[in-house]
């Protein structure tokens, strides 16, 4: 469990059948509760001057926060949309969903989205920490072992949940090569890696839908745009 130090939990099951549909709205946030789809056609870019590119390769970590925070210069290179702050806690239990109308401005593109736990909190940090020194007997050759264990670190700003990616050409399954026309809206299903994660109670979910992942994806840094069409976009959640 990722809300507490040596939280230990049995999930009744890995990939929840329980599912959440939340509608990407026009004011940008996550709905559970609209009826209507997107009133209007909202796009994003896919470049950046080379200066500005060249400084985001070399500090990905920049990037991600940057990103996030829906800063210049990547405000225009992405869609945001975010819930309302949660009165309860939301767990993620298996592969999250986003399903959206979409077109590129050119034969060709992919599409990135990340999930994001938004809200100042002290969270547990990515690598374990040393608790006590050659604390564990391993009994063997009269070996020891450190105690180490996941602890908080300082507070932060939010935390990346999952990601997930796909070229727009390989909209069928990734060995297929789908025709790709320019301004032309396509159904695009894309799945999030699998994750067990809980946002506490206070916080707020980000959905983030952008293009090149600088950490992940190719980075070609090309003069694309992407357009959601003004229609049903959802994004769809497995929850406890």
């Amino acid at each position: 469990q990722n809300t507490a130090p040596d939280a230990w939990i049995t999930p009744s099951t890995w990939g929840s059948a329980k599912k959440q549909i939340f509608t990407l709205t026009s004011n940008n946030e996550l709905s559970k509760t609209a009826k209507q789809p997107l009133t209007e056609k909202m796009s994003f870019a896919d470049h950046l001057d080379q200066a500005t590119f060249a400084h985001y390769t070399n500090d990905l970590a920049k990037w991600h926060t940057d990103l996030v925070a829906n800063k210049a210069p990547l405000s225009a290179n992405s869609l945001h949309f975010v819930t309302e702050t949660l009165t309860s806690p939301l767990t993620i239990n298996g592969v999250a969903k986003l399903k959206v109308f979409v077109a590129s401005s050119a034969d060709h593109g992919l599409l990135s989205a990340m999930l994001v736990d938004l809200g100042e909190a002290k969270r547990l940090q990515k690598k374990p920490t040393l608790l006590a020194a050659k604390a564990l007997n391993s009994g063997f050759r009269w070996r020891v072992d450190d105690l180490v264990g996941f602890t908080y670190g300082p507070t932060t700003p939010y935390q990346i949940i999952s990601k997930g990616h796909i070229n727009l050409q390989n909209r069928t399954a990734p060995w297929q090569n789908d025709e790709l026309f320019p301004g032309t809206f396509y159904d695009v299903e894309l799945s999030f890696q699998p994750t067990f994660y809980t946002v506490p109670k206070g916080r707020k979910l980000a959905l983030i839908i952008y293009a090149t992942d600088l950490s992940a994806t190719l980075r070609g840094n090309e003069a694309l745009t992407y357009t959601l069409a003004d229609a049903p976009n959802h994004l769809i959640l497995p929850l406890e």
